[in-house]
């Protein structure tokens, strides 16, 4: 079947749409693509709870059409099996999900394109989104799968992009992405991720070569804040180079476990980013000309390697242990503000 299993609203209205609850959608077969499961359009503030969409090419959709459209709010609103996208929002503002599950844990679940999907085809009003999505303890897990979604959440295809925007997970837990895939995806078409704010989440990782962020290069991050989470990928790389713009914009990533990390600025003296006390599995790079750059307390298993100028400030970050059976005698400063431990005289 293509179009939707259960179409929820209509495209041309802002009026309330009804209650979805207590409800399984389930497709046969391979799904065709274009198939949805469930579908709301138009309406405002929409509440659904209890719902399960299965075997879908798309599992859950929100659409808005010029400006008909805006704020869902929905618990346990499951997804499985979904064959390109879990979550689609397209153009819709204000929505939230909690207490949601996406994936089967190995029973029946496809490499999908991605878990979340945030674009905008149709809508043209000021207050288009999507502009304010809201993550609470739900669960992304297609289980240990050979090739999960190529990516957790990505911005693509917009046609008008959110002035203001923000997306909120909190106590979000993830598994399981495609060889080579990443978490945070965008194309050109996205000229900033504004206010993405991440809290005591986990992001666990079973194939390799996964990414943290898979940004386009004209993609900046402002606002953006990571705090108290785990992300069990293969790197964490940062250099964005937007066509206009700062490329980060009071960014913070505090008290987070990271891959290997690097930062770098292609916009001299001008962009903003402040670390604190985040542990790298692996090296830590910092890299250009910022206007202000903070790394406080960061702690890394590999090599610390600082080609920083502008406004930096590095205080009482530590490298590798010494190796087993080496005595450290020492405390040493390195020329780039590193502190480091020594069996040698500094």
């Amino acid at each position: 079947m293509v179009g939707a299993c259960l179409s929820v609203g209509s495209a041309a209205t802002a009026n309330t749409a009804p209650l979805v609850q207590n409800l399984v959608i389930a497709g046969s077969g391979t799904p065709s693509p274009g198939n949805i499961g469930v579908l709301w359009q138009g309406g405002y503030n929409i509440n659904a709870d209890d719902v399960f969409s299965v075997n879908h090419d798309t599992c859950l959709k929100w659409l808005a059409i010029r400006a008909y459209g805006i704020s869902f709010h929905g618990k346990a609103v499951d997804a499985g099996a979904c064959q390109r996208h879990y979550v689609l929002v397209d153009g819709r503002p204000e929505l939230t999900l909690e207490n949601s599950r996406y994936g089967l844990n190995n029973a029946g679940d496809y490499a999908a394109t991605d878990y979340i999907s945030l674009t905008n085809t149709a809508c043209t009003g000021a207050g288009c989104g999507p502009n304010t999505i809201d993550l609470t303890d739900d669960q992304f897990n297609s289980g240990t799968l050979a090739d999960g979604p190529a990516c957790f959440m990505s911005w693509a295809g917009f046609i008008h992009f959110p002035a203001v925007s923000e997306y909120k997970l909190s106590n979000v837990h993830m598994e399981n992405l495609a060889t080579g895939g990443a978490a945070f995806c965008s194309d050109r078409t996205v000229r900033y991720i504004h206010r993405l704010q991440i809290a005591n989440s986990e992001f666990s990782q079973d194939n390799a070569g996964v990414h943290l962020f898979a940004l386009n290069s004209n993609t900046a991050l402002t606002q953006t804040t990571i705090t108290g989470s785990v992300f069990l990928f293969n790197d964490l790389t940062l250099s964005p180079n937007p066509a206009r713009g700062q490329g980060y914009l009071y960014d913070q990533f505090i008290g987070n476990m990271f891959p290997p990390a690097s930062f770098t600025t292609n916009k001299p003296g001008t962009d903003e980013l402040t670390l604190v006390g985040n542990h790298y599995a692996g090296s830590l790079t910092l890299a250009g000309d910022w206007l202000v750059l903070t790394a406080i307390g960061e702690t890394a298993n590999g090599a610390f390697t600082n080609s920083t100028t502008g406004g930096v400030t590095i205080i009482g970050n530590s490298t590798t242990p010494l190796p087993a059976g080496a005595a450290a005698k020492y405390v040493c400063v390195t020329s780039g503000g590193l502190i480091i431990q020594s069996a040698t005289p500094c």
